[in-house]
């Protein structure tokens, strides 16, 4: 077993073919490189899982148009920090207290950082104008992969950032009965970048969310 290739970095202002990836370094305190599957199909993605060696992650875009250019959402699937531990030692990951919010705060950090000195006169939302959500949590593969509002507008017009998550540790002991592939998972739905860029910028409003297809078959 090698350890995986560590890469340190930014990479999350834009959906690109390792953000799932990038999103693993940051919700495991990692450098290690995870090698990230993009998939176009939803179902294929919900029967797709996440593995520790070697280290791979899954990765679905959720667009808003038929020709796939504007990003809206984009699900991940990782590892755990303790799996991380487990398999590589204790410097492959920091502490383990992260959550799927995390994510978005990253990505509304790197967003913001890569916008122009123009463009940041023009935002109709700050970054510290916008509300993050806790995160809506679930152990279970069907419920993660079901539709939920990741971004809305309250009543006041605040932007409200919510992200999905399904996180069960390696060594949850509620789980110590279930099989290796049903633990050390950790999921994540959140808001794409480019999207949270159109709504900083008031550029259109949310949008009806697709279907993204049959949630069914789900596993982790």
């Amino acid at each position: 077993m090698a350890a995986p290739a560590t890469v340190s970095g930014t990479g999350l202002a834009m959906t690109g073919a390792d953000f799932c990836a990038r999103a693993q370094q940051v919700v495991a305190a990692t450098e290690f490189q995870a090698t990230n599957r993009v998939h176009d199909n939803y179902a294929a993605f919900a029967d797709s899982r996440s593995d520790i060696d070697p280290l791979s992650t899954q990765q679905y875009v959720l667009f808003e148009d038929d020709l796939r250019t504007l990003p809206i959402r984009v699900s991940c699937k990782m590892r755990t920090p303790d799996h991380l531990t487990e398999e590589y030692g204790n410097s492959a990951a920091g502490e383990a207290e992260t959550s799927c919010s995390d994510l978005h705060h990253s990505i509304v950090e790197q967003v913001y950082a890569g916008l122009s000195p123009h463009d940041r006169t023009q935002l109709r939302y700050s970054p510290e104008q916008i509300v993050y959500e806790l995160d809506e949590k679930t152990v279970l593969g069907s419920s993660w992969v079901a539709p939920f509002d990741f971004a809305f507008f309250d009543a006041n017009g605040a932007l409200h950032l919510r992200a999905k998550m399904q996180r069960i540790d390696r060594d949850d002991f509620l789980w110590s009965w279930a099989p290796g592939r049903f633990r050390g998972v950790y999921n994540c739905h959140v808001v794409a970048p480019e999207f949270l860029r159109r709504l900083l910028m008031g550029e259109g409003g949310l949008p009806t969310m697709p279907d993204p297809g049959p949630p069914e078959p789900a596993r982790t």
